[in-house]
């Protein structure tokens, strides 16, 4: 569409955990809740970059792991994500 001269904008919304109805966490500093994050990333609308952060503080957390070599960043991604794995089972067992 850009090519052929349309006036388009596309975003890539880079999230990090958020609080919501459907996965709910405790909020802090680094986990706003649903409303919080969508009316951030609505405020990017027309900002003219293409990755955008909704939520200052993922892009200060993003920011900072990007600085790591990749190895290193992704052991850290992978232990995160099956810390939060292992809480979700351990959530519905309690069901």
């Amino acid at each position: 569409m850009k090519a052929e001269g349309h006036d388009v904008e596309i975003l890539y919304y880079q999230v990090g955990m958020v609080s919501s109805g459907s996965e709910p966490r405790r909020t802090s500093l680094l986990v706003p809740d649903s409303r919080k994050m969508a009316s951030g990333c609505l405020d990017e609308v027309g900002c003219g970059r293409d990755v955008v952060y909704g939520y200052w503080p993922h892009e200060l957390q993003f920011a900072t792991i990007g600085l790591l070599p990749r190895s290193v960043a992704e052991k850290i991604m992978v232990r995160i994500a099956n810390g939060e794995k292992a809480k979700e089972e351990l959530a519905l067992k309690q069901l």
